[in-house]
């Protein structure tokens, strides 16, 4: 995505997609696309305007509002189950720049910082704004790490911001910027090369009790599992641990379905946080480790959300591990659909059994 970002520079345009500088175009679009933009927009993928699709047969088709429809409506989050698509057309926004950065308080502050987060999921009054809420593991602390977007070249620290600004800050990379150089900030936190795995989840509630209530639980789960990890693997061989929150509200899922739907299945009259656990370290010899200490940890979230009945099965696939069952989370009536669709573009099954890889709609 830096690559599209630094393009559009010049011409003040803009578009919505990574957050962070490295991640791919086509991954990212196939899964929904969470953006910097997604209160103004939606997912990234409800601001494709056409796909230019090969599909099984070698037929070249263009998927958008008026021809292909189905196969239009299947690609906004169905992934890699339809066709090889080789073209997308997105909507570019005006842009003269933005607002952004990342916003770091010391551990003393974490309740606080997560009181903020919940705050923000519950009351998500500016759609120009945009939030990435983690907590970080530091040695023998942890650290709340907020990266906060604003889409204006003129206005700072917008009242919303407030619950994370007003507490003091460690670190504090907040400026007026472009989206590429934001973008290009935030893939300072990626390392080539590096073993990592990405585990997803999702709460669901209406109300600001009710959720800080899931991700006061989630956190608490994540970090009482943690030393099981860490007593396995010397700290020299982890790289990044942390767990991080995206809310999506009212103005994020009315904007998808504005632009006419996606496949994921989600209902504006919810508020759902989306969350994380990453994990990345140094050594194939702790794989086995990683692996089995994610699973048990996200059965153990998975099992305490739902026993306060706020556990929802939605796993966003850019976040999601090998594991973890997707597109059941988009809703019995949306799978059904996603098959049809894929039966009628690959009768034979192609993109199912001969392309190695990515969540399966069979």
């Amino acid at each position: 995505w830096a690559q599209v970002y630094e393009y559009l520079v010049p011409h003040n345009l803009s578009v919505a997609g990574g957050r962070l500088g490295p991640v791919g175009v086509p991954g990212l679009l196939l899964a929904g696309g969470i953006s910097f933009y997604g209160n103004q927009v939606g997912f990234a993928c409800d601001t494709v305007k056409n796909y230019e699709v090969v599909l099984a047969n070698g037929t070249i088709v263009n998927a958008n509002g008026t021809s292909h429809t189905d196969l239009f409506w299947a690609l906004k989050g169905g992934s890699s189950n339809f066709g090889l698509v080789t073209k997308f057309d997105l909507e570019t926004r005006v842009s003269n720049g933005i607002w952004g950065g990342t916003y770091t308080v010391s551990a003393e502050y974490i309740d606080q910082f997560l009181e903020a987060a919940a705050t923000y999921a519950a009351n998500i009054s500016d759609p120009k704004t945009h939030i990435v809420p983690a907590v970080v593991p530091e040695g023998d602390t942890v650290v709340g790490s907020v990266i906060l977007f604003y889409d204006s070249a003129t206005e700072s620290y917008p009242e919303i911001f407030k619950p994370f600004t007003d507490l003091p800050a460690v670190s504090n990379t907040l400026g007026f910027k472009t989206l590429y150089e934001l973008a290009e900030e935030m893939g300072e936190m990626v390392t080539e090369g590096i073993n990592d795995v990405f585990v997803a989840g999702t709460i669901r509630a209406t109300t600001y009790a009710s959720l800080l209530e899931g991700i006061s639980l989630i956190n608490t789960t994540f970090f009482t599992q943690l030393p099981k990890l860490t007593a396995q693997i010397p700290s020299a061989n982890i790289s990044i641990i942390e767990l991080d929150w995206q809310p999506l509200g009212a103005s994020w899922l009315s904007a998808s379905a504005a632009s006419g739907g996606n496949a994921l299945g989600l209902n504006a009259s919810e508020i759902y946080i989306c969350y994380a656990e990453v994990v990345e370290w140094i050594g194939a010899a702790y794989d086995d480790i990683v692996a089995d200490w994610v699973e048990e940890t996200t059965y153990l979230i998975n099992n305490a959300t739902q026993a306060v009945g706020l556990y929802d099965k939605f796993n966003y696939m850019g976040d999601a591990a090998g594991f973890q069952e997707i597109f059941g989370g988009y809703g019995d009536e949306g799978l059904e659909k996603l098959q049809q669709v894929a039966t009628a573009v690959d009768p034979e099954g192609v993109w199912q059994t001969n392309l190695p890889g990515g969540f399966k709609v069979f």
